[in-house]
């Protein structure tokens, strides 16, 4: 096993790599670095759910519930929402406090640095995958 140095906002958009490819590799009938990400996924899995518990209790902190108990941050000032089609005269789209807290308090996890200990995927792994699509993150984990 080796390090590999990895901030939470690179975490985050490592699922949505992962999950994509995935995609690709069921399409192309390509099961031995499907098996590769699966072992990936397993590790990362109670990293990504802390960031997503981290997330949801911000949310829960800044915002506010509706009816079914779901919370939400209210992104814009009333009257200051952005529209596809901006009227002369119309406000300029404004940020609520609680959306600036959230987002501010959302970054600083965003920006923490993790050193975790991996099994890299070898690119052997790879060679017969087909992909127009670039998979910055995950290829940290690919040697």
């Amino acid at each position: 096993m080796e390090s590999v140095k990895i901030k939470n906002s690179e975490l985050e958009q490592l699922q949505n790599e992962v999950e994509s490819i995935s995609k690709e590799l069921l399409t192309q009938k390509k099961f031995l670095p499907k098996y590769h990400l699966g072992n990936l996924v397993t590790l990362l899995t109670p990293y990504w759910k802390n960031l997503n518990d981290s997330r949801t209790e911000l949310i829960k902190k800044y915002g506010t519930e509706n009816e079914k108990g779901e919370a939400s941050v209210k992104k814009f000032v009333d009257g200051t929402e952005p529209v596809e089609h901006p009227e002369e005269g119309r406000p300029i789209p404004e940020l609520t406090e609680e959306f600036k807290s959230f987002a501010k308090d959302f970054q600083e996890i965003l920006d923490v640095e993790l050193d975790i200990n991996v099994t890299f995927i070898p690119l052997s792994a790879f060679e017969q995958v087909e992909t127009e699509q670039f998979y910055p993150v995950l290829y940290k984990f690919i040697k």
